[in-house]
């Protein structure tokens, strides 16, 4: 239920508008007490009670809590550490969102933002309260009153591993508050790449005008070089060098070298003699602007819908790139190198999908079931 028509419900339930009911209700109890007459969280409470000016006592005193609290400031610093030293703008806001909703449901549950509550009781119930809540932070998004994925809660156990780090080495505390919580388990699963005939299929659908042609150049850099989201806006025309080498910028700006063949490279090129040179950015609108984020996943959400059934976003390219690279006999150590992998990990499942893809084609040929039935049907003749 969005939170307008949850609302509505609420006044229809009391028969009075819900600015009424909270002030109320807030006279005769705190903000567990509104929450369970209302059947909705903490934090929905604090946020209603904003949106409709009712403050009490009560809300005040948890919101003051953590306003100007010595918690708040040390994530500030810890936000300016990561930023001076050089962490994208992607990692900045990955640390920011998962530490503001901590704060959010420290505010919620009533705990004072110290850094002294920083303990691993403290994170396990957060990192639960994630996993389990049907209507997490009140239920401000779509996203919030959706299941959560075990990555997404291992996504804020790193940012406290990030935290902690930081907060030991600038001796703001004496122990590591998430060393002894244990990191949520991860479901190593099947990696997918976008089959051939999927991706000529999308080929051959792009049009011949500046959109197509751009669109085509996005796909075979994509494939041919297995560059992330990330590095692929950020290219510019500094970064073209010669023998077909382009100069990209990885998590962490790392610098690294990639390779496109001739084939991409001539499709690369009948692209940016049409790309306008006001602008430093290779990818950019029919305008000239820079490509956003949202703008290149837009074009993949189009191509999605052409093919149901097949997932089809940057990523799933950069997995395609990884597994016919070894398909056409690459190898784990120069694909991390080529890919700009930190260590073997991923490269060695990209390998392990392969060896599973290259079992069941064997499998096809040697299958027990298969070989015992010809055998019997040998043995009647």
């Amino acid at each position: 239920m969005g939170r307008k028509s949850k609302v509505k419900s609420i006044e229809a339930k009391f028969g009075k508008p819900l600015q009424q009911i909270l002030q109320e209700l807030f006279a005769q109890g705190d903000i567990r007490f509104v929450a369970g007459k209302l059947e909705i969280s903490p934090g929905s409470v604090i946020n209603y009670s904003r949106q409709f000016g009712v403050y009490s006592h009560r809300t005040q005193t948890v919101t003051n809590n953590l306003q100007d609290s010595e918690l708040k400031q040390a994530i500030e610093n810890f936000l300016i550490t990561k930023q001076v030293g050089g962490k994208t703008k992607s990692t900045i806001e990955f640390y920011s969102n998962n530490l503001r909703r901590f704060l959010l449901w420290l505010e919620q549950e009533g705990i004072p933002g110290k850094v002294s509550i920083l303990t691993p009781v403290i994170i396990r119930k957060f990192l639960y309260y994630v996993q389990t809540s049907s209507e997490r932070f009140g239920g401000l998004s779509t996203t919030s009153r959706r299941p959560v994925s075990r990555s997404t809660v291992d996504a804020y156990w790193r940012t406290f591993q990030s935290l902690s780090k930081w907060m030991l080495m600038e001796e703001i505390i004496k122990e590591s508050f998430i060393a002894k919580v244990e990191r949520p388990g991860q479901v190593k699963t099947i990696i997918p790449d976008v089959p051939s005939n999927v991706i000529k299929s999308i080929l051959n659908s792009l049009d011949d005008d500046f959109l197509g042609i751009r669109n085509r150049a996005i796909l075979y850099v994509l494939i041919d070089t297995g560059i992330r989201l990330n590095e692929l806006l950020g290219m510019k025309h500094t970064d073209i060098l010669p023998d077909n080498l382009i100069k990209v910028f990885g998590k962490g700006q790392k610098e690294r070298i990639v390779r496109i063949s001739p084939t991409t490279a001539k499709v690369f090129t009948s692209y940016l003699t049409l790309c306008p040179n006001k602008n430093e950015w290779i990818w950019v609108s029919e305008n000239g602007k820079h490509m956003t984020r949202s703008g290149i996943q837009s074009i993949f959400r189009q191509l999605a819908k052409l093919n149901p059934g097949v997932k089809i976003n940057p990523h799933a390219f950069r997995h395609t790139f990884a597994i016919d690279y070894l398909r056409a006999g690459g190898d784990p150590y120069t694909l991390q190198m080529l890919g700009g992998w930190t260590d073997l990990d991923m490269p060695r499942q990209y390998a392990a999908a392969l060896k599973q893809e290259d079992a069941f084609k064997v499998h096809e040929k040697a299958s027990p079931i298969e070989f015992l039935l010809n055998e019997h049907a040998k043995e009647d003749n």
